[in-house]
């Protein structure tokens, strides 16, 4: 439906936030670290077909999360001053 849309898809995948606030325990994870991963935008109009365009997203979703878990166990981390949207 998206690709027939030709609206784009930009992946965001943020760690810990089941630590960060677990609405199901109905808890506060105080002083965990979130690390959030961007992908660049994927537009449909940048795939041949709708399946390459499934599959660019999943290439996207997979090195996205990679990135952002990576960061983690690497401690590669950008420490920001202030909260900073994605992007």
């Amino acid at each position: 439906a998206i690709y027939n849309l030709g609206w784009p898809v930009q992946v965001v995948i943020t760690t810990n936030k089941e630590r960060f606030l677990n609405e199901r325990k109905c808890c506060v994870g105080i002083g965990e670290q979130l690390v959030s991963s961007v992908s660049d935008a994927i537009w449909p109009q940048q795939c041949t077909s709708a399946d390459a365009f499934d599959e660019a997203v999943e290439i996207a979703w997979t090195s996205t999360w990679t990135a952002a878990y990576s960061a983690v166990a690497c401690k590669g981390l950008v420490q920001r001053s202030r909260a900073l949207l994605p992007g």
